[in-house]
């Protein structure tokens, strides 16, 4: 068995996410989770299939539970790391909220038909056993669906900031996670054993007046660093007011403004 080499701090990721809800006064900075939702519900309207028995590992929106249980699909249950987003859920019909994470998942096998995978695997140190074990836990023709942010996600955040440390410090840390690339995923899915895998990605740019707008969305979605191996230092002002600059000259619109790009990569496959 190859040991799993671990990059993310996983209960640092429970503490930015925790935080995130208890920041969270309002959907605006869900606005990008909201988008990626209806365009797996649209793929999922595709199948034509009803599937009774539902694994999501990661909470998902209640209108995104409302169109499952509308497309005719059975209760669903969730897996969640941070025990902060699941009392939201817990009153609400058509969901079983389950303290646990995606990496372990705590079920029988064959026990569901289908299994979505929201917005979680850019941020796992064992994505092969995670896509392996959800493979197991379906039972015959068996979907898995999953959406995860991509290898060009805050491209031009990471190459800004990059710079400016280099150029004022003479080196740099990671300050934005690496991603899985599609073709990466795929032999990671295809080694999984799915059927029929089928993967691409859609980029959406987003745009905001500064890099302390930027820098507090990702923030607000529990998306901060969560390396092992990141530096405890947080970036001066000086190198944070100079990869600004640079973002504006390179990746800037005619307006001033940032475009940051998000890669959503898609994953769909059946047993």
């Amino acid at each position: 068995m190859n040991q799993v080499r671990l990059i993310f701090d996983r209960k640092r990721q429970s503490f930015l996410k925790s935080r995130a809800i208890s920041l969270h006064q309002d959907k605006k900075s869900y606005f990008l989770h909201e988008e990626i939702e209806s365009i797996l519900l649209e793929r999922l309207a595709y199948t034509r299939y009803k599937f009774p028995k539902v694994l999501l590992t990661a909470p998902v929106s209640q209108h995104f539970i409302k169109n499952l249980l509308s497309q005719g699909h059975g209760k669903s249950c969730f897996v969640e790391l941070y025990p902060g987003i699941i009392s939201p859920f817990q009153q609400k019909k058509g969901t079983c909220p389950v303290i646990g994470d995606e990496e372990n998942l705590p079920f029988l096998e064959k026990s569901f038909n289908l299994v979505i995978s929201f917005l979680g695997l850019h941020q796992l140190n064992d994505v092969m056993g995670t896509l392996t074990r959800s493979h197991s836990l379906l039972d015959r023709e068996g979907l898995y669906l999953s959406a995860f942010f991509g290898g060009e996600t805050l491209l031009e955040l990471r190459e800004s900031l990059l710079s400016a440390e280099i150029e004022m410090t003479n080196g740099a840390s990671p300050r934005v996670h690496p991603m899985i690339t599609p073709e990466d995923a795929m032999m990671l899915f295809n080694n999984a054993g799915f059927k029929w895998p089928v993967i691409d990605h859609e980029k959406i740019n987003i745009i905001y007046p500064s890099l302390s707008s930027l820098l507090k969305e990702i923030k607000s979605i529990g998306e901060s660093i969560s390396l092992i191996e990141r530096t405890r230092k947080p970036l001066s002002r000086l190198i944070l007011k100079r990869a600004e600059t640079i973002y504006q000259g390179t990746f800037g619109t005619a307006e001033g403004k940032l475009k940051a790009t998000v890669d959503v990569i898609f994953l769909t496959g059946w047993t």
